[in-house]
């Protein structure tokens, strides 16, 4: 598929374990758009890059097919733990990401400094529950717990109803894998985020831009409702595959701003 004539891509590439920068230009459509994310799968998987820098200043227009794009990206960023920073586009389309839902999805910066990949944190809290029908119960304790003197009331229902969607995903992987270790639970507060992340011993999926956009409520081979719930309401969210002491984990993580 050839991209149209007003659309242009330019690729900088930093050394191995740095930063990478792609400038768009026109209008990124159903043709531009495989091309964009061409792209950063290159700099993001093959490259080993840190971070990229997606610079949307002088994009003139996008339509669906450029929104999923610019999803799957940040989808495919949180994956890879890659750093994508955005530099936003004019006014108009910002305004469009933004009715659209996906400017809240991006880590959108200015001219002046970045958030640097790791933050650090203000405190951090690890819990781990049996695998049956009350873990959902008592984390939701937990972070009632932890952060109902730190957030306001409506942020802290959101916190606690997509902590206790993936904590029940979390128990429903757990009982179908050989292993009986328990649910992890992490909370960690960070100056201006929550984060909050479930891990357990299932076989785990990778996230599908597909699924979340175009089905009501993705099926459970996809992470079931409670991913549903996280991609809508959280900033920020992803998936990543771990090691510790109960062994080989698969762990669902999201962020959400805090005043």
């Amino acid at each position: 598929m050839s991209s149209p004539p007003d659309f242009n891509l330019e690729v900088t590439r930093g050394e191995a374990g740095g930063a990478g920068t792609i400038a768009v230009s026109g209008e990124v459509d159903g043709a531009g758009a495989p091309a964009l994310l061409e792209a950063f799968h290159a700099l993001a998987s093959g490259d080993k890059v840190r971070s990229v820098t997606l610079d949307l200043s002088r994009v003139e227009f996008i339509d669906s097919a450029g929104l999923r794009a610019l999803i799957e990206m940040q989808h495919e960023a949180d994956w890879q733990e890659v750093t994508l920073d955005v530099v936003p586009a004019p006014e108009a389309v910002t305004r469009l990401l933004e009715v659209a839902g996906v400017a809240q999805r991006l880590r959108l910066v200015g001219d002046g400094p970045r958030r640097p990949v790791e933050l650090e944190f203000l405190e951090r809290t690890d819990a781990e529950y049996t695998p049956d029908p009350l873990a959902p119960s008592r984390a939701r304790s937990t972070v009632r717990e932890l952060l109902g003197d730190a957030l306001e009331q409506s942020v802290l229902s959101s916190v606690v109803l997509m902590t206790s969607e993936l904590v029940t995903n979390a128990v429903r992987h757990s009982e179908a894998s050989e292993s009986s270790s328990a649910v992890g639970l992490r909370v960690v507060q960070f100056q201006d985020c929550i984060r909050v992340e479930v891990d357990d011993p299932g076989p785990g999926f990778e996230p599908s831009t597909q699924t979340l956009e175009q089905a009501p409520v993705p099926g459970p081979d996809q992470g079931g409702r409670g991913l549903f719930v996280v991609d809508r309401s959280a900033q920020r969210w992803g998936v990543r595959r771990l090691e510790n002491d109960r062994g080989p984990r698969f762990s669902v993580w999201f962020e959400i701003e805090s005043p």
